[in-house]
């Protein structure tokens, strides 16, 4: 009797630890990310030749303070739209990113300095206009008024740049290009002296029929704004 119980009693024990093995084969572990949040604006406007002071970000993880990364530049005697990433991530390798926009822009009386652009009748973002070394022409960030960037959240990857040349209250452009395509422009208007433009663009495809209406309003900011 007492071999049979010694018998049972290791075949049970065999058994046991079978199913306990095959139990642990199904727990994973969970992965926790990087917090990451933006100390500051998500866009911010710096006026050309000062100083950009950079804001940084909080990154925690399970409550702790961690490091993290800066992908990008802020050159502040160059007028334009600077990308920032700030990445940080965990013990695995695994890592969480978030963005920023600073815009150099310039303050001299003239097209060059942020805009709000539009789709007409839709949304929009700003937009960045800047003098080049050729008179009457200008760089823009925004050739589509921000709409599909900013104004339909896509990214900077539809964010379409141009020169524009302005003769008087006339303007016109060889055209833009981003992530969809080549876009051109017609009936490009200066307006109330120098604070709105207006364009027409159209999508160069031979299977879409894609064009609106584009309008511009000056942003100015005070000396005393927080920017």
């Amino acid at each position: 009797m007492k071999i049979n119980k010694l018998i049972s009693a290791s075949i049970l024990t065999v058994l046991l630890t079978s199913c306990l093995g095959d139990n642990t084969d199904t727990i994973s572990s969970i992965t926790h990310y990087p917090n990451l949040k933006l100390i500051d604006n998500p866009i911010l406007y710096v006026e050309k030749g000062t100083t950009y002071n950079e804001p940084g970000i909080r990154a925690t993880l399970d409550g702790l303070t961690v490091p993290y990364e800066i992908s990008g530049h802020v050159d502040t005697r160059v007028a334009a739209v600077y990308d920032l990433t700030y990445t940080a991530e965990n013990s695995d390798g695994s890592t969480t990113s978030i963005s920023r926009k600073v815009f150099v822009y310039e303050n001299n009386e003239t097209l060059a300095g942020i805009w709000q652009g539009t789709r007409v009748q839709k949304s929009g973002g700003p937009v960045l206009i800047a003098t080049t070394d050729t008179p009457n022409i200008y760089y823009t960030s925004g050739f589509l008024g921000g709409y599909y960037e900013y104004g339909s959240d896509l990214g900077s990857l539809y964010r379409c740049h141009a020169f524009l040349e302005v003769n008087g209250n006339e303007i016109s452009s060889d055209g833009g290009e981003n992530t969809q395509g080549f876009w051109s422009m017609s009936n490009g208007i200066v307006m109330d002296h120098l604070q709105g433009l207006k364009w027409t663009v159209s999508f160069e495809s031979s299977k879409l029929d894609l064009g609106f209406d584009v309008e511009l309003t000056k942003i100015k900011f005070d000396e005393n704004e927080s920017r």
